[in-house]
């Protein structure tokens, strides 16, 4: 049978051949698109037995490159795979036909779950029925250092460790990295902050870059597109941590490598004690810190709540 993977991070389209592997559809041939639109295009020239696309991608998103298909009077069962999963997002999903939405960091038992029947292995569950796999946390404070190490560990196939930080990272500093969370209307949720280590470290393990080529990196201060590209991918997946529960829908923004962010986005964080300064430990690559800060004015609100 013939798979058509979708996704605008290579990584994470590696990712999800690896998964197949693992999960007992190694045998199948694998086609890959970086958006919808080309996922369009392929669909039409390669025929494939099932289509597995994120939701988040440029040119075409995955939502509506699933529309155009049944648009088209295209019947080829579709999936998402997708860091996201709000209850909108899954209305969307099964009204324009999806089998399941799996969310990510996904595993091999839960692709075994929802493909099985789709291929043809089984019957764990039916057709023609979104089926969502639970998120690791059901609340939108700051994640549980458990269920961060267990995402890692899912999501990079090694051992992790989270532990607790002495010091953290600046945002601006000259070897930080600094991310933005934000919901659905555009307030900023939270600032992901991360040193040089953690992003090469980690970015390397995901992109498959040997560790020894990740310790020259680090000690050159330098990083590549694929380490980076690789970085965010895991800063993508971590959002999920934050989504569930009924709570406001958040998604990763803009990420800045190495440089400060605008000062709008910092100026929320003055006051905020909330915060979660950690020190995580990739099996194999080595240790590196991030800190978690939520702005003022979530904390406020959250305590009015």
């Amino acid at each position: 049978m013939r798979l058509l993977v979708v996704d605008d991070s290579r990584v994470m389209r590696q990712i999800v051949t690896r998964t197949l592997r693992q999960a007992g559809h190694g045998g199948h041939e694998i086609v890959e698109a970086e958006n919808g639109r080309v996922g369009l295009e392929l669909v039409a020239s390669h025929r494939p037995d099932l289509v597995l696309s994120d939701w988040n991608m440029p040119e075409m998103t995955g939502i509506e490159f699933l529309e155009a298909l049944r648009a088209a009077g295209d019947a080829t069962p579709f999936g998402f795979i997708t860091s996201e999963g709000s209850s909108l997002m899954r209305v969307q999903a099964l009204q324009a036909g999806a089998l399941f939405l799996i969310g990510k960091p996904f595993t091999a038992e839960s692709f075994a779950l929802h493909l099985d029947p789709v291929l043809g292995r089984g019957a764990h569950a039916p057709v023609a029925t979104v089926a969502v796999e639970e998120r690791v946390a059901g609340h939108t404070g700051l994640p549980e250092r458990k269920e961060a190490r267990d995402l890692l560990e899912r999501l990079l196939a090694r051992d992790c460790a989270v532990d607790s930080a002495v010091g953290h990272p600046v945002p601006g500093d000259r070897r930080t990295t600094t991310a933005e969370l934000v919901g659905d209307d555009g307030h900023l949720a939270a600032l992901f902050v991360a040193d040089h280590e953690l992003v090469v470290r980690l970015g390397a393990c995901l992109s498959l870059t040997p560790a020894p080529a990740a310790e020259g990196l680090v000690k050159d201060g330098e990083t590549t597109p694929p380490v980076e590209s690789a970085f965010s991918e895991a800063l993508n997946v971590f959002t999920s941590l934050f989504n569930g529960g009924g709570g406001p829908h958040v998604r990763l923004g803009r990420v800045w490598f190495n440089a400060a962010p605008p000062p709008e986005v910092l100026a929320p964080m003055e006051g905020s004690l909330t915060r979660d300064d950690m020190v995580v430990t990739v099996s194999g690559y080595g240790a590196g810190r991030l800190s978690v800060v939520l702005p003022a004015t979530a904390v406020a609100t959250s305590g009015a709540a």
